[in-house]
């Protein structure tokens, strides 16, 4: 029974990283890429089956009953446009590291299939140089979400640019607040909050 469930899962996957409306799967290539990804070999029956199971489970996929070509992954959690939207707001965040924008772009963009993805392969930022070099962003965005919805107090040192260019505390001892909320503003992030 685990083959059934593998294959459902597998199918899914190959649906997902292969095809798109422009891009629609026969039987061979899908039985090809269980090979290929997954090292399984598959019957047209089991496809059947996993597309079936796929379909009931509210998965929209076009298969070759309804288009007379093959099978493919209609909708998807993102379209391309909305991805794009994404990774151009991701770009011009200031304050997210530079591995970071690109470990966010990889993860929006694997909702794509492979030819979608195609189409960002061009896509830089502008302002790259501008990058916060703090790999703490995320580490503390999250820190500060739970601080608010457990409504927590939170301790922190203020860091501002000198004329040298190099970070210095704003004042020796940290700051104590309150937060009610953060908010994105010109690229970077502000906490609300009182103290």
């Amino acid at each position: 029974m685990l083959g059934d469930r593998a294959n459902i899962v597998c199918l899914y996957k190959i649906l997902e990283k292969y095809s798109d409306e422009e891009h629609i799967l026969s039987m061979s290539d899908i039985t090809g890429y269980f090979m290929q990804d997954y090292g399984m070999k598959i019957d047209r029956r089991a496809v059947y089956g996993a597309a079936d199971t796929l379909i009931e489970l509210g998965y929209d996929i076009s298969v070759y009953k309804e288009n007379g070509k093959g099978y493919y992954l209609r909708s998807r959690l993102f379209e391309p446009s909305e991805v794009r939207l994404m990774t151009d707001a991701v770009y011009s965040m200031h304050s997210i590291p530079q591995k970071q924008t690109a470990d966010l772009l990889e993860k929006l963009q694997s909702v794509l299939s492979i030819h979608q993805r195609f189409g960002f392969k061009h896509l830089t930022s502008a302002d790259a140089d501008r990058k916060t070099d703090n790999r703490c962003v995320f580490y503390n965005i999250d820190i500060l979400d739970e601080a608010i919805s457990r409504q927590r107090r939170v301790s922190f040192d203020y860091y501002q640019y000198g004329l040298d260019k190099r970070l210095v505390k704003r004042r020796n001892e940290p700051y104590v607040v309150s937060p009610y909320g953060m908010v994105c503003d010109n690229q970077n992030y502000y906490l609300v909050c009182i103290k």
